[in-house]
């Protein structure tokens, strides 16, 4: 939370914590090693960690929590992805009828308590907590990818390793990102090689962040296994490839969308993770206000007539029309479509795939519908 250099003056000063004259030196320390004036405080001595957030929860007329303290239940625990916790400082620690209980580093961020509400579905009510404490409470997630991928890594560096043991930490690795990935409820996985290392990056809430620096060299085993998986042409380098494929994880199966690019430095990968968390939507959750949810359903129930979707890759386009789609699937009713690709399986809707081999294309898929 952002505190000013007066609101620390009166929280500390005036009520006779520390002087003005340690206030003044913590604030040209804070600005000679360009770091924030509350860190400096902590850091150097002149107040406790949990002493300050106290004071600036009662300042803010916000709750305080100290997490050491906290009895947190692991399924409340990990209602907030891995990704999203560190990133935006976040941990959920309790729930009751008030929604989830919620330890911020800044309780005041309003599109961060948004994020996460629309993420558990649930109400939020925010709490302070301080850095510290929350560094600490972060750790209780299992070990993150990095630590999974250093051990594979030095599995691989082995002098006595047989081909058949590489190929098998080659699954292992590709398999360990997409349950990672889950985990973290990721949209999509980006491998990207470069002239001397692959970066892995997962996009989660529309923004692409870097999670892995790989060796060069094991991009060709990564790409080939992939490659395999989606049932695609292993010896292809040279063109853009399209596929898919699912795997099972957490006791449900999860579809996968590939595409392959051919790069200056190799071939490029990003896999579209169709996870049951993304085709369970409906459009009460997908954050609409209640004038453009009435309007919807307002419009869905009309016999005749077109309703266009639109928006930029991953704003949600296919998981609206799929939400509109569960509405509409009646018994009364046969609903076809035609898709590129058929990203969700929809139980009772005649789903086409569109395919350029056999030219079934939407003008002509769309003939046979009518016809039908």
């Amino acid at each position: 939370m952002k505190v000013s250099a007066t609101q620390l003056k009166e929280l500390l000063v005036a009520p006779g914590h520390i002087t003005e004259e340690d206030l003044q030196r913590a604030i040209d320390h804070s600005k000679e090693q360009n770091r924030d004036i509350v860190d400096t405080l902590i850091a150097e001595g002149y107040v406790q960690d949990e002493q300050l957030g106290r004071l600036l929860s009662e300042e803010a007329d916000i709750p305080f929590v100290v997490l050491g303290n906290e009895k947190i239940d692991d399924e409340v625990f990990r209602l907030v992805p891995e990704l999203v916790a560190r990133k935006k400082r976040v941990v959920a620690f309790g729930r009751d009828d008030e929604g989830i209980r919620l330890a911020m580093v800044d309780p005041t961020d309003l599109e961060t308590i948004h994020l996460v509400s629309k993420r558990v579905n649930d109400r939020i009510k925010p709490y302070l907590a301080t850095k510290r404490d929350l560094e600490i409470a972060l750790n209780r997630y299992k070990e993150n990818l990095k630590d999974e991928f250093q051990k594979i890594l030095q599995s691989l560096k082995h002098p006595s390793l047989t081909r058949e043991e590489r190929d098998h930490l080659t699954v292992t690795i590709v398999d360990t990102l997409l349950h990672y990935a889950y985990r973290s409820q990721v949209s999509d996985i980006h491998i990207e090689p470069y002239e001397h290392r692959v970066v892995v990056r997962f996009r989660i809430d529309g923004v692409l962040q870097t999670v892995l620096d790989l060796p060069k060299d094991l991009h060709e085993y990564i790409v080939t296994r992939i490659k395999i998986l989606a049932q695609m042409q292993t010896d292809q380098h040279k063109s853009p490839q399209d596929g898919k494929f699912r795997f099972e994880t957490s006791g449900e199966f999860i579809d996968v969308r590939v595409s392959v690019a051919p790069v200056i430095k190799g071939e490029n990968i990003v896999m579209r993770v169709l996870a049951a968390y993304v085709g369970g939507f409906t459009l009460n959750s997908l954050g609409m206000g209640d004038s453009q949810f009435k309007l919807i359903r307002h419009a869905i129930k009309n016999p005749h007539g077109m309703i266009l979707v639109v928006g930029p890759t991953g704003s949600g386009k296919t998981t609206t029309v799929y939400a509109m789609l569960k509405i509409l699937n009646t018994k009364e009713v046969h609903i076809c479509s035609i898709e590129d690709p058929v990203e969700y399986d929809i139980p009772g809707v005649s789903q086409i795939q569109v395919d350029q081999k056999t030219n079934l294309m939407f003008a002509n898929g769309l003939r046979a519908i009518v016809r039908q």
